[in-house]
């Protein structure tokens, strides 16, 4: 009887023992899996959150050269570009060399040169005379709308007609 009541002490305590390394780990396995879900919930949803897209560009550019009617280009010279729509008028001034580039939102414009070495208030347009050649036959000085689109450059817009009456 005796042996029979250690048998089931040792039983008791193994059981004990067992039950007690069974509740600790169950309690880590319980903090880990607190732990790693809150991680794996953010990186869940980090993963079903699309990335945003990138925005399309709401601006374009005109490019072309420049020109003067001498054998330089005067400091002050400035291209402009003034919306079709709005009114709203860009400058740029400051150029190193006989070309240009202007950046722009998406829109129509009409674009001419410009220097206080001219006559005041003088607009050099990019117009259809200048598609002509400027030959002394191109009679339509009309300005060309020139379209902005995103993304886009127009080159050869050149505003060289110095010579409107």
């Amino acid at each position: 009887m005796v042996i029979a009541r250690h048998v089931e002490l040792r039983r008791n305590a193994g059981s004990a023992q067992l039950g007690g390394r069974a509740a600790i780990i169950a309690m880590v396995m319980a903090l880990a899996a607190c732990s790693s879900s809150d991680e794996d919930a953010e990186q869940s949803q980090a993963a079903a959150t699309p990335a945003p897209a990138k925005a399309a560009p709401e601006a374009g550019k005109i490019a072309g050269s420049l020109s003067y009617p001498s054998d330089y280009l005067p400091d002050d010279l400035q291209v402009c570009a003034e919306d079709t729509t709005s009114g709203e008028v860009t400058c740029k001034g400051g150029f190193k060399d006989n070309s240009y580039v202007l950046e722009l939102p998406v829109g129509i414009y009409h674009v001419w040169a410009r220097t206080d070495d001219y006559e005041a208030g003088y607009r050099a347009y990019y117009n259809e005379a200048v598609r002509c050649g400027l030959d002394v036959t191109c009679a339509d000085r009309s300005a060309i709308d020139v379209a902005v689109k995103a993304g886009e450059t127009v080159t050869g817009v050149d505003p060289a007609d110095w010579y409107a009456p």
